[in-house]
């Protein structure tokens, strides 16, 4: 994530995709869960779906 041209780690697990980045969120998959991270609140973990271990691509939508 890059804030004010600052790189900032946001995780030690190896991201699988990265589903969506607005502001200050980021929004990514890491196995079969789906994670937010912010400044604020860092690195919050949403939802679990077993599905998304062998179909992730295109599935997930992020509504602002």
């Amino acid at each position: 994530m890059k804030y004010n041209n600052t790189k900032i780690k946001v995780t030690d697990q190896n991201i699988t995709s990265l589903v969506y980045q607005n502001n200050d969120n980021v929004y990514y998959l890491i196995d079969d869960t789906l994670y937010r991270y912010n400044l604020k609140y860092g690195e919050v973990k949403l939802m679990k779906y077993g599905e998304w271990n062998i179909n992730y691509k295109n599935l997930i939508f992020i509504n602002n």
